[in-house]
């Protein structure tokens, strides 16, 4: 890595941000990675030699980089993380509940290199992230939009609907997580090309297995986008992850299924990173895909498929002339909202359509939990003309449904009377939790307390129970916990923390606050910090004036 710029944030920078939410109302969480905090790098070693890593291996990046996928997850190897994705956590700490690396990594080597419980994807990234910088390898989170699990690896997401256009829960198994996050690692691999060398992708959350241990990677990103998929390791899956396409069945009144619609562009919708020197997202989708549809992109494909990848036998796919488009506002936690389902006539004729919508709540792996809304609307749109149909969509109707990191799925489809023709599309919409608010008072300077003040307010007609919040920062203050039994409806809770900071710079100091009923309800604030150097030398000024007054006074 040549540029000092990069080696700073992806090497040096013991903070970052880790993207969520969907992909088209992003939100973020910071990440405490704290490779330089005490007792870290000796836990990186730690889960090296727990799985008896040969030394021969620890001089070879791509070595290092597949070890350490697996050895995050403890899915095989007694591994670092347990993954869980069931919403039952009480006999370990909620995945979004964590603040950072470091409370995990120290947690593991003081239990004997014991398992932590429990992680899901971005838990999984953020302690890769740290066990790479931490032994000197350039590395970074990057959030996928619209990631799909294809176990079978054909490129293929299946959506079923019944004869009424409503998803068919039960057999719809095939499932888009809204996002999910993974790892690049910078590096000369000398089993490629020099063309493929630079940011491979590596992911440690568990998923499928490679070589008999649950892993991914490392495998190049200029290589998926050429679709150069004979390389290691696993590059097959990630490019599914990245261009599977959904495709729309519907079963007749007798059971048989047909296929009504395929849409090629919305797994890989948005891929990012955090920015260098900067919280902001930066889109690095161009860096995996080229534009769909584009010549480039279809060479990239029949390259894919030369190399194993199963042709799309569903093309041609004649299309309706038709389209339709899901609208909504960012909306709160707890609010009833509109729903707009645009209808854009691309033909020269008047067409009356029939619209079948369907509401579930969804785990963030696109899982869904249950189904709690079936609405019919019909609509006649003029040739060139578009029209807006809207849905109201009531709190208590998905309220006592939700499930953790609220995610609404909205589906629908449509049928074209006059061409007899269906089309289908889907809708994330990701509601925004409470607010958690962070204070501090006096001068943030290394040695000098500072006060920290963190709110909460429970918005909610309910009592949240069993409350954990947490406030980390590396150089600032180490992982506090504090616990609340219960929030009544109306209700605040005030913590005060004293922090001295230790480095200066700027740091981040981070807050979460997590429960059964409430979850990803984070906030955090860059403090700059002083030098002591800088008091000091105030301190020892005013020292020499009151020296230099003295002895005018004893020598007049």
């Amino acid at each position: 890595m040549e540029k000092e710029e990069d080696r700073q944030e992806y090497v040096l920078n013991d903070v970052g941000v880790i993207y969520n939410g969907e992909f088209n109302n992003v939100t973020v969480r910071s990440w405490n990675y704290g490779q330089f905090e005490q007792g870290v790098l000796d836990a990186c070693l730690l889960v090296l030699d727990t799985a008896k890593v040969p030394l021969v291996f620890r001089g070879n990046a791509t070595e290092v980089v597949r070890q350490g996928s697996a050895l995050m997850n403890a899915q095989d190897d007694d591994g670092v993380l347990v993954g869980n994705w069931s919403g039952e956590y009480s006999t370990g700490t909620s995945p979004t509940a964590w603040t950072g690396s470091t409370e995990i990594l120290l947690k593991y080597a003081s239990e004997g290199a014991s398992p932590v419980a429990f992680a899901q994807c971005w838990v999984f990234a953020g302690v890769l992230n740290t066990f790479l910088r931490c032994l000197g390898l350039p590395a970074r989170v990057i959030t996928n939009f619209c990631s799909a699990h294809d176990n079978t690896g054909n490129l293929k997401t299946d959506i079923e609907l019944d004869e009424d256009g409503k998803v068919d829960k039960g057999k719809t198994r095939d499932s888009i997580w809204n996002y999910h996050c993974w790892n690049e690692v910078y590096m000369k691999r000398t089993d490629l090309p020099e063309k493929y060398w630079g940011w491979q992708v590596v992911d440690s959350t568990p998923q499928e297995t490679s070589d008999g241990l649950y892993r991914c990677g490392p495998t190049s990103v200029s290589a998926l986008k050429e679709g150069e998929l004979s390389y290691q390791f696993d590059s097959r899956f990630v490019f599914a992850e990245l261009n599977s396409d959904v495709i729309y069945h519907q079963s007749d009144e007798n059971g048989k299924s047909k296929i009504i619609y395929v849409d090629t562009a919305y797994v890989g919708r948005l891929i990012v990173t955090k920015k260098r020197n900067s919280n902001e997202y930066e889109d690095i989708t161009s860096s995996y895909k080229y534009p769909e549809a584009s010549l480039k992109e279809r060479e990239a494909m029949q390259m894919a498929e030369s190399r194993g990848v199963p042709t799309r036998d569903y093309f041609p796919f004649t299309e309706a002339g038709v389209d339709i488009e899901l609208q909504a506002d960012v909306i709160k936690m707890g609010e009833d909202f509109k729903l707009n389902i645009n209808i854009k006539n691309q033909t020269t004729e008047k067409c009356n359509i029939h619209i079948a919508l369907t509401g579930c709540v969804v785990f963030y792996t696109g899982v869904t939990s249950s189904v709690f809304k079936f609405e019919n609307k019909d609509a006649t749109v003029e040739p060139s003309q578009t029209e807006t149909v809207q849905i109201s969509i009531q709190a208590v109707e998905y309220m006592r449904n939700l499930v953790e990191q609220s995610n609404l799925l909205f589906v629908v489809y449509g049928n074209v009377e006059e061409l007899n023709q269906s089309l289908s599309t889907m809708r994330v919409v990701t509601l925004r939790p409470p607010e958690l608010t962070i204070q501090v008072t006096g001068t943030p300077q290394v040695g000098t307390e500072l006060m920290v003040n963190v709110e909460f307010l429970n918005p909610y007609n309910f009592i949240l129970k069993n409350v954990q919040l947490r406030l980390d920062g590396p150089g600032l203050i180490k992982t506090k916990l504090k616990k609340y039994r219960q929030i009544f409806p109306g209700g605040s809770i005030k913590y005060k923390e004293s922090i001295i900071p230790q480095v200066h710079g700027k740091k981040t100091l981070i807050a979460c606050l997590d429960c059964s009923a409430l979850r990803q309800v984070t906030n955090q604030i860059e403090i700059d910090v002083l030098k002591a150097m800088d008091k000091l030398v105030t301190r020892e000024t005013d020292k020499e004036k009151e020296r230099v007054v003295e002895n005018e006074n004893n020598n007049p």
